[in-house]
Parts: C-alpha cells; sequence; structure tokens
C-alpha cells in the first residue's frame, strides 16, 4: 500500500482510531491524505465527537514526511485536531512544522505565473497555519484540494473575479476556479463553493447569500438579504421571536430596535436585560421599556373593584350600625 496507493480518504470512518494505516507508514506513492471523515461538500465539523486519535495517526504522517522522495502535496486533518480548545498537541505542531519544511524545500510555483511561492516567508503566509490560536490552525494554502495544483494568491480567474484561489467557509477547503466555482455572499463577503450549495438568491435583488445573511419573516414568510428586507430578531438567549420591519405593529410579541444602541428586542427579553443590568441599561431601552410598564400600572390601578356591602350602604345613605 506504502508504494501504490496514491490519494487516501476517510469519509464517514467515524470510528476508526488509526492504527489500521500502519501499512502507510513511509510512503512514497500518497499524495493526498484527506483526515476530515466527511464528504467533500460537508461541513467538517462530527458530532459526536470521532474516535481518530493522534497518538495513533501523527507518527504515521512524521513517517510519510519524513522519507526522502515522497509525494505528499496536500493534507486536511480532522477538525478534531484543529478546533479551539482541542487536542493541539506539541506531536501535532511538530508535525505541521516539518511538512512545512518540506513544501518549502520542493520551491514550488504557481501552476498560473510560474512564481516560486512563499519566498518571501516576511510578508506572505506559509504553506500551513501554524498558530495555535487561529481557527484556520492545520490548514494548507497555496493548494486546491481537487487538483491538489499549487496557486498564488495574486492571481485572478480567466474572468477576472477574484483570486484563482479560494477558501470555501463551509466545507473548509480551498479550490481553484478552474475545479470548484466560489461564489461571495453579499452580507458577510464569505465565500462558499459551489459544490456546498449553500448559498440562496435573495428573492428580490437575486444576489446570493449565505444562510446567515438571508432572512425570512416568521410572520409573513418573505425572504431576502439585508439590504432588500429590515429582518429584527430578537437577542434574548433562549427567544425565537423574529420578524420583517413591515409587519411590526406595537404588539407586546413584536421586536424592536433600539434606536440608541442599536440592540434588538422583544419586550420580555428587554425588561430581563434592563433588569439584569439597569445600570448599565441606554437610555433608548428604558424608555422602552417605561413606555410598556406605565400603561400596565396605570390600567392596574383604576380596574374596578367590586364594593362591599359598606361601601353600598354609604352611597344610598344608610348608616352601618356600630357592632
Amino acid at each position: 500500500a506504502n508504494k501504490t496507493l496514491k490519494v487516501l480518504k476517510l469519509t464517514g470512518c467515524v470510528n476508526v482510531i488509526g492504527h489500521g494505516l500502519e501499512p502507510l507508514r513511509r510512503s512514497i506513492a500518497l499524495e493526498q491524505i484527506d483526515l476530515s471523515l466527511v464528504p467533500q461538500y460537508e461541513s467538517p465539523i462530527v458530532e459526536p465527537i470521532p474516535a481518530i486519535s493522534e497518538d495513533a495517526i501523527v507518527p504515521i504522517l512524521d513517517s510519510i514526511v519524513g522519507t526522502p522522495g515522497n509525494s505528499l502535496k496536500q493534507i486536511q486533518l480532522p477538525k478534531k485536531f484543529r478546533e479551539e480548545g482541542g487536542e493541539r498537541s506539541l506531536a501535532l505542531y511538530e508535525f505541521l512544522e516539518m511538512y512545512a519544511r518540506l513544501l518549502e524545500r520542493r520551491l514550488a510555483t504557481c501552476s498560473k505565473c510560474a512564481r516560486v511561492l512563499n519566498r518571501n516567508r516576511g510578508s506572505e503566509r506559509g504553506w500551513l497555519h501554524k498558530n495555535c490560536n487561529s481557527p484556520w490552525y492545520g490548514l494548507q494554502n497555496y493548494t486546491c484540494y481537487q487538483c491538489t495544483k499549487h496557486f498564488c494568491y495574486s492571481c485572478a480567474d480567466e474572468d477576472d473575479n477574484g483570486d484563482i484561489l479560494r477558501w470555501c467557509l463551509n466545507c473548509e477547503k480551498e479550490y481553484c476556479a478552474t475545479c470548484v466555482l466560489s461564489f461571495e455572499c453579499v452580507g458577510c463577503s464569505a465565500n462558499i463553493c459551489n459544490g456546498c450549495k449553500a448559498l440562496r438568491n435573495c428573492a428580490r435583488c437575486g444576489r446570493a447569500c449565505c444562510k446567515d445573511c438571508l432572512y425570512e419573516c416568521k410572520a409573513c414568510h418573505r425572504t431576502g438579504c439585508g439590504d432588500c428586507i429590515n429582518y429584527l430578531q430578537c437577542w434574548g438567549r433562549y427567544c425565537q421571536k423574529a420578524h420583517c420591519e413591515d409587519c411590526f405593529d406595537d404588539k407586546d410579541l413584536n421586536v424592536s430596535l433600539c434606536t440608541s444602541c442599536g440592540a434588538c428586542f422583544c419586550p420580555d427579553c428587554l425588561s430581563a436585560a434592563c433588569i439584569e443590568d439597569w445600570e448599565t441599561a441606554c437610555s433608548g431601552c428604558a424608555e422602552r421599556l417605561a413606555q410598556r410598564v406605565v400603561p400596565l400600572s396605570k390600567e392596574t390601578k383604576y380596574i374596578k373593584q367590586k364594593p362591599n356591602q359598606k361601601d353600598q350602604d354609604s352611597q344610598r345613605g344608610v348608616k352601618t350600625p356600630a357592632l
């Protein structure tokens, strides 16, 4: 296997620990290793946490990278190894250092402009993200996941629609424009590859939006991007109230935007937020809360109560005998 297998993908192997990959030690044929455990166009987040182990995997990867004449071009590590709060062991960091040095020694060039990649290390990003505090920790740069060709980040695609190499926010893989097209969300500017199908078009303007930037009103069920629909969603932790501004009708269930601080709350969550920290509540939120509380207090004060017998006798001019 270590002399013939060129591509290894453990798609769906969430129960694999890694000991079974021992035959791949010191492989000179492997060009691509995908340990993300998910299909190509899916988020790398796996729940529950998969069984794959650094103790089993990293020594095998070390042996491959350390073998003279190896063919390795691209590695996709599991999210479990890369995510904040995860293992992020010293062994993994040392492997990333070793792999980065291997790629640098090869003096790889951009497949479009033939420029040597990462030559000026002080001014360019490295071959790998090695900052342990970065959300991109462990990801590889300059490499298309699909064709494993290398590209710089200065070259544009043939239609001049942006960089030829783009990183997808959803599947966390990089693709060149020749292999997989990517589109930019008009709301947050995130790149999403065409394979992930995670972008939808705004019903009004037709522009592409990711799921976080395309809103649907819970009242009228209209959808639109942030430029076409003024969407208000309560900031309460467990609150699901949301609607477009056109559906606001002064009812208690509606969410409104504070013009002073920009906070969006329904009346119940606004009360809870202000009461929790009244001293720091902004004047706009406090005024809105007061407008709701005062009318309620007036109604409570003047509610007609059933008069007792003494009040009824007094109104008729009858004296109640003393006991």
